[in-house]
């Protein structure tokens, strides 16, 4: 499979976005009201703990889990431990279970607080409990796409000993020097060096580089686009990207529904995001493009509004979430039978400043439960006339009928 960048259209979709998020006279759109995950609790006024804590919530953004939910037990670990948010006293103190211990104990408490049942999916709590802890229909595919409490433990425990050996307790020794991301990327990554950190790869320490350039602890230097589900759906879905060569897919009728086979479903591995990644930071400093807009406006366009596009929808899950289950409504589905249209509609589209560019729609079940993307044609709504409607309040126009996959 090959990737092609389309710069001409990419130019384009990025314009409107960076005016757009920038621009506060026209965020009536998508952009009304937005508070990201990052801004949602206040970090330390020291800018060397606040940057330590921005790096161990940046390791909680990983897998199938909602952003701002690590947020919510987050603040009451610090108040509760602080000393997990000392690397050198980590490094000195804590062990992986501890840590393990330390987070489920307010995660049980804060589900108990808000009436939720004892088994509850593991993304409303970001990562509450362990398989042993769980139902047999919950183990049985419905949360092994989320992030494990031992792995997200194992990577707070080494991270902090490899912070207090080799970067004197202080995430901001990373980037003293650096004149790019890519060269401070380079000084963690554990495919380039004996000692990187782990659950951090290019995606999530490039989130973590904007998150500290925008509190001004580090220099604004080039950084790519943060690529996760939500930017992948927007440069595939407008042609900014896109994919030859690809394959059609081999069902496996043990994991796959049947109707996947022979479709051009696109494989996203990590080579995939870091080509994304890497052509991102390189287009933006040519063409004079702000990552420090691109990411937020890519990401809630995707999450606050394509979330609402019928063909990006799916069901037939279940209650035991299996996922030979999955259903989606292809293109060909809705041309054969315009009734299959959701009654009292309310196209998403009309209040899209992209809606032009656009091409395909992208479920976002076949990513989160396969790690597949399938650029699904996206059809204009037969029964009325999209329009972008800049300074309407789009939230109270669109049916609440969020797929929880699509607000991670």
């Amino acid at each position: 499979m090959k990737l092609r960048f389309d710069e001409d259209r990419a130019r384009q979709l990025f314009g409107i976005l960076q005016d757009f998020h920038l621009d506060d006279r026209k965020r009536g759109g998508p952009f009304r009201n937005i508070v990201l995950p990052q801004d949602r609790w206040a970090v330390s006024a020291d800018p060397r703990r606040a940057a330590n804590e921005l790096s161990y919530f940046a390791i909680t953004q990983r897998g199938g889990v909602v952003s701002e939910d690590p947020g919510k037990w987050i603040v009451t670990l610090r108040e509760t431990e602080p000393d997990l948010f000392e690397p050198a006293a980590v490094a000195r103190a804590w062990t992986v279970d501890g840590i393990m211990e330390a987070i489920r104990t307010i995660i049980v408490k804060r589900r108990k607080d808000l009436g939720l049942p004892k088994f509850v999916q593991l993304s409303l709590a970001m990562v509450g409990q362990s398989h042993a802890d769980l139902l047999p229909e919950q183990v049985n595919g419905a949360n092994e796409d989320h992030y494990k409490l031992d792995e997200f433990a194992e990577s707070w425990h080494y991270n902090s000993v490899t912070l207090a050996e080799l970067w004197d307790s202080n995430v901001l020794n990373i980037y003293a020097g650096a004149q790019d991301f890519e060269e401070a990327f380079a000084r963690i990554d554990r495919k380039r060096v004996a000692r990187g950190f782990l659950g951090i790869r290019r995606k999530i320490f490039s989130l973590l580089t904007i998150w500290l350039q925008e509190q001004n602890f580090v220099p604004r230097f080039p950084t790519p686009v943060p690529v996760d589900f939500h930017a992948l759906r927007l440069l595939f879905g407008t042609g900014v990207v896109t994919a030859e060569d690809v394959p059609p897919f081999v069902v496996d009728p043990d994991v796959h529904p049947t109707h996947f086979a022979g479709r051009p479903f696109i494989h996203v591995s990590e080579e995939v995001m870091d080509e994304v990644a890497i052509w991102s930071q390189g287009f933006m400093v040519r063409n004079g493009f702000s990552h420090l807009a691109i990411n937020p406006a890519l990401w809630v366009l995707s999450r606050e509004l394509c979330v609402h596009e019928f063909q990006a929808g799916s069901n037939g899950r279940g209650r035991t979430g299996n996922r030979r289950n999955l259903k989606i409504v292809y293109a060909e589905d809705l041309r054969r039978n315009p009734a299959l249209w959701r009654k009292r509609y309310r196209d998403p589209a009309r209040f899209c400043p992209v809606a032009g560019l656009c091409q395909a729609v992208t479920p976002s079940a076949l990513y989160y439960s396969f790690g597949l993307l399938f650029m699904n044609e996206r059809l204009p709504y037969p029964f009325g006339r999209p329009r972008f409607l800049p300074n309407i309040n789009w939230r109270d126009f669109l049916e609440h009928q969020t797929p929880k996959n699509d607000r991670k």
